[in-house]
């Protein structure tokens, strides 16, 4: 389920641009559950947000991110026939360009999943404070980002059984536990 953290770290460590693709929302029928993931790279993708058009689009969208700076950029599909996807639903999809060699959030997370501890992931979706991992106990990556109020979301979210939600500008998800792989 969190395969995506490993070889995320080991891409921006290497210095390969990345965009990381992730199911924000969703309403009706959709292929994939909020929170699922793809890692796009100019030659290749790791993971899944559930194939067919949706997907194909997807990946040509972070394909002409890749040059772009770390601003987050979250679009909206309908999943019908113009489309060529029967779901039915629409999708929220988030599109995060990394240009960074292992940008300090990503850096905490891939020790914190080392450790497996409960952690979760505050994006501001606006792009203005960036990304922070928050625990019971501390704050990394941007600590400055993450405003009281977003921390205690964050932490709220921590023992509610949740994968991912968004609150306003904000999209939290619960990335690394005991119960996750």
């Amino acid at each position: 389920m969190n395969e995506w953290i490993d070889e995320l770290s080991d891409l921006t460590a290497g210095g390969v641009r990345v965009v990381v693709v992730t199911v924000a929302g969703i309403r009706g029928s959709a292929p994939r559950e909020v929170g699922a993931k793809m890692v796009v790279t100019a030659s290749a993708t790791y993971g899944t947000i559930g194939g067919g058009q949706l997907e194909y689009q997807c990946t040509r969208i972070a394909c002409d991110m890749l040059g772009d700076e770390e601003t987050p950029a979250l679009r909206k599909f309908p999943l019908g026939s113009a489309m060529g996807q029967c779901c039915g639903g629409v999708v929220d999809i988030l599109f995060e360009p990394i240009a960074t060699a292992l940008p300090p959030w990503l850096r905490d997370l891939r020790a914190l999943h080392g450790q497996r501890e409960a952690a979760v992931i505050a994006t501001d979706l606006r792009g203005k404070s960036g990304k922070s991992v928050i625990t019971a106990d501390d704050v990394y990556g941007t600590p400055e980002a993450a405003t009281p109020d977003v921390v205690a979301r964050a932490r709220e979210g921590l023992g509610s059984g949740r994968t991912a939600h968004r609150i306003d500008d904000w999209f939290f998800e619960n990335v690394v536990g005991t119960d996750l792989n």
